[in-house]
């Protein structure tokens, strides 16, 4: 089939072993956010118009009975003047240094004692509903005040602070207002007259500290040279850094000398605990020339003249007296080796003892060494720190000389500002306004707003919902899976445009229809790999019962049959037989029979449909009937034996996850295709049909999706209205003189060729259809399809 075909959902062959690589599968499913909102726009324009309905009642509710009304006023903060040299009351250098001053006024106004002299104002006491409601508590008042009604704040970027008031009476809220900003304004008034004298006052005291550190500090550095003379000190510290240097290079030599010491030592001690005192070859010629070896040298050679002497008289080397002499000889030699090995070992004792005396001088050297390069370090460290601490006292007494210039100069400025300047730093820059309605907000903001929120929360609620379906409901939740491939999908009966059909044999019942033509689809696709890859065995399992196994494997058969092939059906399920009733074939002798050797020939066990090249093979009397009976070898020789007779071998076979069958099946038959049935199953429930079927003999060469609808994939919809249309147009053409039977023999290869060329046939249409499947592209609906949205 074309790859264009709007029923066709089939993706390009893959591997060929195993499943395809497929997407990742998580906990949540892969949403396409167009088809949820085309699935549920009826509820979302439902929860708009709830929502608008929401709103305005809301809106009507809070205006009734909860309206606020606001007043504010706008206070101007001025830096004055901070300098002696400044011309006017306000001069901003940086916006920075006149933020905290800024905000602390905010916290002034707000302060308990504002408060409560605008609580004891006049027109806030006896003029207010406000304040009658709290019955003369001012503390309830104050509170309010400062959690509910009040608001200060600084305005970004500007010298301006907002004070407002909320209140549910307009006349009250700019009431408060306005007495508030005279209340604060006053006090800065009162708090400016006093502020010079506190200022000088602050700067003497600040002054005088400052220089009796300075004198404290002074007498501590007098005190410190003193001690510690700087020349002596330099001089000092000098001489020790030289010895440190000094003694850090002759402990280093002693250290190389020790480990050259203590290397050789270990050695020493290695070849004695190893038995080895093999002497050096001038050691070697130092024992030889010991007076011992020389006596032992001497005799040896008086013996051997003797022995010499003995035979030239004519004794031979049995005489007893050359045998006495050469026992001698022997006892002298042996004695000569047990001489040197004592003296060998004597000196190689000596040499240990010497090595061991070399690593313990070495030692103590470097011991001695250690404490005095401590004490010189020591001393260094000494000379350090109260050069530091000399420094230190610098830098203190220079910092606490310019605190007391600065402070001298701060002196003299205020003497100039008091002269100059009344020093009022915030003044009224607007009146309180006219109250005016802040809550609720305006019915053309808060009922939108209501709808809006209403509508996303219904909508978050659907696609929540469908994160957390883990049905399989659509294309996309196959290719989901890892390690599958999709081979089709088989609508609902009743998005079939020639009516509501029953699903079991519709591929010869209703040859021209949808469901038939998605067999179609999937038959190609099967058929396929089958051939690409020399199958001639195919089970069709599912996961549980009811996802219509029997039904596809029997239209299926029928659909391979009308492509001329010999397709055998083999029901495999003891449990539930289904294919004889769908058929119309007797139970038994069947399967069953064969496999326990009842029947010889299996040939007579077979049913052949009537105007097809499709033949069955029932489960035969299934009582008492064991899944073993698949595991044998006469199954296996069946299938050879009937893999010469028929072309294609289906066998239907029982759920996978709730029997053995399936997996006995693996180990005989080349392929396997796996249902799934649409809104029932689960991706769970596939991920592990696929991961225990998986890795047998059997290719498992993808799923099919059974009884999908239309509204659950949302672009399906399209694709059954082109293929109505086009289904229009077949149906049109036959009725002008072709018959559904002449459709069914020319399917099946039964009709004369020249039935089968008849161009008003049914079956010619539809090729004619799917080979002008390019007219479709530049249909607006139909560019919404694609694989990836499946």
């Amino acid at each position: 089939m074309s790859a264009n075909n709007p029923l066709s959902n089939i993706p390009p062959l893959g591997a060929t072993s195993g499943m395809a690589p497929g997407g990742a599968s998580g906990r949540f499913r892969q949403i396409d956010p167009v088809r949820v909102v085309r699935t549920h726009i009826v509820l979302l324009i439902a929860a708009l118009v709830v929502g608008v309905i929401l709103g305005a009642g809301s809106w009507f509710m809070l205006d009734r009975g909860m309206a606020q009304f606001t007043s504010q006023a706008t206070l101007s903060v001025n830096a004055g003047m901070s300098r002696a040299d400044q011309t006017g009351v306000t001069e901003l250098s940086n916006m920075r240094d006149l933020e905290p001053k800024i905000l602390t006024e905010v916290n002034a106004i707000r302060s308990q004692e504002i408060l409560d002299d605008l609580l004891k104002q006049k027109p806030v006491r006896e003029q207010t509903d406000w304040f009658k409601q709290f019955n003369a508590d001012l503390e309830e008042a104050r509170t309010d005040l400062e959690e509910e009604t009040l608001r200060a704040s600084h305005i970004r970027d500007t010298t301006l602070i907002r004070v407002s008031a909320t209140t549910s009476n307009a006349t009250d809220a700019q009431t408060i207002v306005s007495e508030l900003v005279g209340v604060y304004l006053l006090q800065v008034e009162n708090r400016a007259e006093s502020r010079y004298d506190k200022d000088r006052v602050a700067f003497q005291r600040q002054f005088e500290d400052v220089v009796a550190q300075i004198e404290l500090l002074e007498a501590r550095i007098r005190g410190h040279l003193r001690d510690h003379p700087q020349s002596a000190m330099d001089q000092r510290n000098d001489a020790a850094t030289q010895e440190v240097l000094f003694l850090n290079a002759k402990k280093s030599e002693v250290i190389e000398l020790l480990s050259a010491a203590q290397a050789s030592y270990q050695q020493l001690q290695q070849r004695l605990e190893a038995g080895d005192f093999a002497p050096a070859d001038d050691e070697v010629q130092l024992i030889e020339s010991s007076v011992a070896i020389q006596q032992l040298d001497a005799q040896l050679r008086q013996l051997r003249v003797s022995r010499e002497t003995q035979i030239d008289s004519g004794k031979g080397e049995s005489h007893p007296v050359i045998e006495s002499i050469d026992s001698q000889i022997r006892h002298v030699e042996l004695e000569r080796e047990e001489a040197f090995d004592r003296q060998a070992r004597s000196l190689f004792n000596a040499k240990v003892e010497l090595g061991a005396q070399a690593v313990a001088v070495y030692q103590e050297q470097i011991n001695t060494f250690e404490p005095r390069i401590a004490e010189l370090r020591a001393q260094i460290e000494d000379f350090q720190r109260a050069q530091a601490d000399y420094e230190t006292l610098l830098r203190n007494q220079e910092a606490l000389e310019a605190q007391r210039d600065e402070a001298q100069a701060k002196l003299r400025e205020l003497d100039v500002l008091e002269r100059r300047s009344g020093g009022i730093t915030v003044e009224l820059a607007s009146p309180a306004t006219t109250a005016k309605k802040s809550f609720p907000p305006h019915w053309a903001v808060m009922i939108p707003g209501v709808a809006l929120l209403f509508t996303g929360l219904v909508t978050g609620l659907v696609f929540l919902r469908e994160l957390l379906d883990q049905r399989v409901r659509a294309a996309a939740d196959i290719k989901a899976l890892n390690d599958t491939t999709l081979l089709g999908i088989i609508p609902n009966a009743g998005e079939d445009p020639s009516g509501k059909v029953p699903a079991e044999r519709v591929v010869e019942r209703q040859p021209t229809g949808l469901l038939a033509e998605s067999y179609r689809q999937i038959r190609s696709a099967v058929l396929s790999k089958m051939d690409r890859r020399g199958y001639k065995t195919l089970a069709v399992a599912a996961a549980k019962p009811g996802a219509g196994t029997s039904s596809i494997t029997q239209n299926l058969g029928a659909s391979m049959a009308m492509s001329g092939r010999r397709v055998l059906i083999i029901d495999t399920n003891f449990r539930r037989p289904h294919q004889s009733d769908l058929l119309g074939a007797p139970e038994s002798p069947g399967l069953i029979e064969v496999l326990r050797g009842d029947q010889r020939d299996p040939m007579q066990c077979i049913h052949t449909v009537d105007g097809l090249s499709l033949s069955l093979l029932p489960a035969g009397n299934t009582n008492g009937a064991a899944p073993e009976l698949l595991e044998t070898p006469a199954f296996r020789d069946l299938l050879a034996s009937l893999e010469s007779s028929f072309d294609i071998i289906l066998i239907d076979a029982p759920p996978a996850l709730l029997t053995s069958e399936a997996q006995l099946l693996c180990k005989h038959v080349d392929a396997m295709v796996l249902v799934a049935r649409a809104r029932t199953d689960t991706r769970g429930m596939l991920q592990r049909m696929v991961g225990q079927l998986d890795g047998q003999r059997a290719d498992i060469l993808g799923v099919l999706l059974n009884d999908v609808l239309a509204a659950a994939g949302g672009y399906l919809r399209q694709n059954f209205r082109e293929f109505h249309r086009y289904h229009g147009k077949s149906n049109g053409s036959a009725a002008k003189g072709t018959k559904p039977s002449a459709v069914a023999a020319a399917s099946n290869g039964s009709a004369p060729p020249s039935d089968r060329m008849k161009p008003d046939s049914e079956e010619t249409v539809i090729v004619e259809a799917l080979q002008d499947r390019d007219e479709l592209e530049d249909l607006d609906d139909f560019d919404d399809f694609d694989e990836d949205k499946d």
